[in-house]
């Protein structure tokens, strides 16, 4: 998924004015100015929305499915259409329900505390549309049925109504393109993950992709040098940019005048964060390059981090301000107190797991399965009143509490609903309780989890993926994204990724869910702490000999740990250390393992005796293959050339590069 950082340009004034020389740091302000004579820069608004990513994955599309070979998700959780039912098949009204809430609940004292109408998840339902509305245009379809733009994840942001978010423009709904890369995927239960590979830098396949789904280029604020007040002015592009210029006009020519660059800079900066936002209300900032670096600008409600030009006093003014925008975030969500919301949601998982023991969910695929439970619990909770939940939920809760929704009104309290079915019936789904033949919600599974880096994959990874297959009803394979570096040899995630779904996934066992992740280790207390309160699932983390510390020590005592905080049963979570894998007798006998033996860097070798990844990577580096094909599971060997051409094959820059400069041919496209 796409993150990527810029950074700040009142950072880089900063670097210049903490040389010592106070001719070259005004000699590189200037310098920074000239550069934008031969080349302007081209400023963008840098909009506060949702970032949201949609996958066009390698399915058929079908013109009375508008969203078959389509995935949409945020924050790796996937948007099903489903869940959005029970708010009707009328659009218009379902949105209006959405962001004004219910009318008959105006008066109450949950609406006067709290303003009314839905502040997520369910404003994706808008989302939902527009793409169904693209696909049924034929020519549109057309052009997402091409092979050069299956797999390919394209960046989104949404303009919404959402608590975490620090502008509340007035208008909403806008979706903005902010990227697009090949990506390689997998689905676990409700949750989608991805690893993106090279970055697509195109215009003209931007551009198509842009139109094709209907998205909106940023808003250009600025175009233009900035060398003197005059080409400031002439290069502004909103008319709040251009005044403010205008306002400032002497202050910059007399800051040229006396060769403070440095001052003309820091009035750029201030004009780039504090202006009125095309979308109404104050703007988050801009994005602009100059000589193909990013920058950003940043008004209040932004960032906690201290600007190098602020005084205490206006360092504490910004606080404050932001301090009030979380405040009014708090209350625009209507969560209650820390002993209400546990209560609360401890009373929803009951009767949503309760739902999900009295209905039959089960059907061919998680996918299926997780569909029809959200169109169930979505015509269920958008049929209830406030009533119905305090009622029902006070019964799940079965301890005679009183349950509190704090100052939710009617569509926040079914859009929590909603959210927290999700959650449960997702991972029920993944751990394969939703399946025919699963014993449900009260039947004891075991849960293996792999976490691994695989730079390459070789034998000895695949013999704890066979031993977890064969001890476990179901297993996660965790695979690290990032890259692995040894002896002038990299691997990156996206040469491994490409291998995995293109050949690896074809030969892992069926019980084996194979998931993308940035951290294996993170990713497996993660998991584990999502089923912490399922008292009949029971984990059992994998790890190789040589790993047995790093998979004893860190993520069984973590797990246990975060098993026992949130009242969980640690005992649920074993650890289960695999043999060592030695290189196989027949392996010493080739030819190519006589010519490693004879390399300087085979003496490095820590245990000669163990397969491993570096190991792996010195055979890849010295191009010694018929060692490496004996060391790879059992595939066919066109896989296996396969896997060595990839391999070997140079890659692109990696992920963050990537990204940015994609960034910078999006954003500030000339």
């Amino acid at each position: 998924m796409l993150d990527f950082s810029i950074d700040h340009f009142s950072k880089k004034i900063a670097s210049i004015k903490n040389q010592s020389d106070e001719k070259k740091k005004q000699s590189a302000a200037k310098a920074i100015c000239d550069l934008t004579i031969n080349s302007p820069i081209r400023a963008v608004e840098k909009l506060d929305g949702t970032k949201l990513t949609l996958i066009r994955t390698d399915e058929d599309l079908i013109e009375d499915e508008p969203l078959h070979g389509w995935i949409i998700g945020y924050k790796e959780e996937i948007i099903y259409a489903e869940e959005f039912e029970g708010l009707g098949s009328d659009f218009e009204a379902a949105k209006s329900k959405i962001r004004s809430g219910y009318a008959a609940d105006a008066e109450t004292d949950l609406a006067k505390r709290s303003p009314s109408g839905a502040t997520g998840r369910l404003w994706y339902l808008e989302v939902i549309e527009h793409l169904k509305r693209q696909m049924k245009d034929a020519s549109k379809r057309n052009f997402w049925q091409q092979d050069n733009v299956q797999d390919l994840e394209i960046f989104i942001e949404f303009i919404q109504r959402k608590g975490t978010l620090a502008r509340s423009y007035k208008e909403k709904g806008g979706l903005y393109l902010t990227a697009i890369g090949k990506s390689q995927y997998t689905r676990s239960g409700s949750r989608v993950m991805s690893v993106v590979g090279n970055q697509i830098d195109d215009p003209a396949l931007i551009e198509s992709v842009r139109n094709n789904l209907g998205l909106s280029e940023y808003p250009v604020v600025f175009e233009g040098s900035l060398n003197s007040s005059q080409s400031m002015i002439a290069g502004s592009v909103f008319t709040v940019i251009r005044t403010e210029f205008e306002r400032r006009a002497s202050e910059i020519d007399n800051a040229i005048a006396a060769g403070n660059w440095i001052g003309v800079l820091e009035i750029v900066n201030d004009v780039f964060k504090d202006f009125e936002s095309s979308l109404g209300n104050t703007a988050e900032g801009v994005v602009f390059s100059i000589a193909g670096k990013l920058y950003k600008t940043y008004s209040a409600g932004q960032s906690t981090a201290r600007d190098p030009r602020e005084s205490d006093e206006e360092y504490q003014n910004r606080m404050e301000s932001e301090k009030e925008i979380r405040e009014k975030a708090k209350i625009a969500s209507g969560i209650g107190t820390f002993d209400e919301e546990n209560i609360l949601f401890k009373a929803l998982g009951n009767f949503v797991r309760n739902e999900i023991e009295i209905k039959d969910f089960r059907d061919s695929s998680p996918e299926k399965s997780i569909r029809k439970a959200m169109s169930y619990f979505s015509n269920l909770f958008f049929n209830m009143s406030i009533d119905d939940f305090k009622e029902k939920l006070e019964v799940a809760l079965g301890t005679g509490e009183s349950v509190s929704f704090g100052s939710r009104d009617l569509i926040k309290i079914q859009e929590m609903a909603i959210d927290n079915a999700r959650k449960i019936v997702g991972k029920f789904a993944d751990v394969g309780i939703l399946l025919p033949g699963s014993t449900g919600a009260s039947g004891r599974r075991i849960v293996g989890i792999v976490p691994m880096a695989a730079k390459p994959l070789h034998l000895g990874h695949w013999n704890i993926i066979e031993a977890a297959s064969k001890e476990c009803d179901i297993v996660y394979l965790l695979v690290s994204g990032k890259p692995r570096t040894s002896d002038d040899i990299t691997i990156t995630g996206e040469q491994m990724g490409k291998i995995w779904m293109k050949i690896l996934k074809n030969y892992l066992p069926d019980n084996v869910k194979l998931s993308f992740t940035a951290s294996p280790l993170s990713a497996t207390s993660g998991l584990i702490s999502t089923f912490v309160n399922e008292k009949n699932i029971v984990f059992r983390v994998y790890a190789g000999e040589p790993d047995a510390t790093r998979g004893d020590d860190i993520i069984l005592a973590k797990a246990k740990s975060t098993a026992e905080t949130k009242g969980g049963n640690s005992d649920n979570v074993e650890s289960r250390i695999i043999e060592t894998m030695n290189i196989p007798p027949g392996i010493k006998q080739l030819a190519g393992f006589k010519q490693l033996q004879s390399l300087p860097a085979w003496s490095g070798l820590s245990d000669k005796e163990r397969i491993s990844g570096t190991l792996m990577r010195l055979l890849l580096k010295y191009e010694i293959a018929d060692v490496f094909f004996g060391l790879l599971p059992d595939i066919s060997v066109g896989d296996k050339e396969r896997m060595w051409e990839i391999l070997k094959k140079s890659q692109s820059a990696p992920l963050m590069e990537s990204i940015l400069r994609m960034a910078i041919r999006e954003f500030v496209r000339r």
